[in-house]
């Protein structure tokens, strides 16, 4: 399972002031004197993947220590606010965000590398917690629920979701040569180890998850309709897709466009429906209370910031603690609604 990241620090954002240098064994950092330990430390380290390197120019290790200590910033505002998230909160937004997959109504980044459930656990738990304060000043009735949800009914039906498995190539001629290795009945995700280009999805056996109909490439999307569970294209599908982000590049910035050759299995479709209202009852409560008060979400990252820079901070990995150095500028900003990163 991939440990992935909270996404609650980007790189070069701890802007900190060191307290003690005292080296302990098997404590990787401190924050506020609650430790950080090695094991931990190493587990995030690894499993950065190298979606999470392209928006930053920073070393794996770096980027996990950022997020590790921006992670604990947050479940310690929390924990002060009385609103730490509990096992179940966690689990039901996980199923909500995994469920919608939309930064702007979830308030979980986006992250295509994310895939298992404990993937989505892992990722919610600051967002959940970051939630949990911002949601102590409304309480809602079901008046107010049923409301909104009638007025939003007709665009909550979901669009048909696609399980696949894609095999993804820059050029004609290796697309060529992984078609016919399943024309030579090697299984696909053998295929896609050996063929696929794509850094997060070929070391999964070519496994995207569930994917909207809108998000899949035109010609792909009609070379799949037909498809039964467990069939594959039975030929290279040419789409032009956007380009992947250059190192450093930050998010929406324009990337142009590339020719990209696919080859895609089916595992599963589910067909479209309109959710029940208790079904989308987290993303109603982000809705009603961005319009009662659209500042209520920056006031709680502002509270965040200034937690921030009372804490205590401690990293005890040499050749870490330049990340509790100010830096220049400031910090990039968050997605719209989405929690301050520190």
């Amino acid at each position: 399972m991939r440990i992935s990241t909270g996404r609650f620090a980007a790189a070069g954002v701890l802007a900190l002031v060191l307290a003690g240098c005292g080296s302990q064994e098997k404590i990787a950092a401190r924050v506020n004197n609650v430790p950080i330990t090695e094991e931990q430390f190493n587990i995030r380290t690894r499993n950065v993947t190298p979606a999470d390197l392209q928006r930053v120019h920073v070393r794996a290790g770096e980027f996990a220590m950022q997020e590790l200590i921006a992670e604990a910033l947050m479940q310690q505002l929390a924990q002060q606010k009385n609103a730490v998230p509990t096992e179940a909160q966690i689990k039901e937004y996980a199923k909500f965000a995994k469920r919608y997959n939309n930064s702007e109504v979830t308030f979980v980044p986006d992250d295509p590398s994310r895939r298992t459930d404990e993937d989505w656990i892992t990722d919610v738990r600051s967002t959940v917690a970051y939630r949990n304060v911002v949601m102590q000043s409304f309480k809602f009735t079901d008046a107010d629920l049923q409301r909104v949800y009638e007025q939003l009914k007709p665009r909550l039906r979901e669009r048909d979701r696609y399980h696949l498995r894609i095999i993804d190539m820059r050029n004609s001629a290796r697309a060529k040569e992984a078609l016919q290795a399943l024309k030579n009945n090697i299984v696909f995700e053998t295929v896609a180890l050996k063929y696929s280009e794509d850094v997060v999805s070929g070391p999964k056996g070519g496994d995207v998850g569930e994917v909207p109909d809108v998000y899949i490439p035109q010609p792909l999307l009609k070379a799949i309709q037909g498809l039964k569970p467990g069939e594959y294209t039975r030929s290279v599908v040419a789409a032009t897709v956007p380009k992947p982000p250059a190192p450093g590049q930050q998010p929406g910035q324009p990337t142009g466009t590339e020719t990209r050759y696919f080859l895609a299995q089916l595992v599963e479709k589910k067909t479209g429906t309109t959710p029940t209202r208790d079904e989308v009852r987290l993303l109603l409560e982000n809705m009603l209370a961005r319009q009662r008060d659209p500042q209520a979400f920056q006031r709680v990252q502002r509270e965040l910031r200034e937690f921030q820079q009372k804490a205590t901070i401690q990293i005890n990995i040499k050749g870490y603690d330049h990340l509790l150095k100010p830096q220049q500028g400031p910090p990039p900003a968050p997605a719209p609604g989405a929690p301050a990163r520190p």
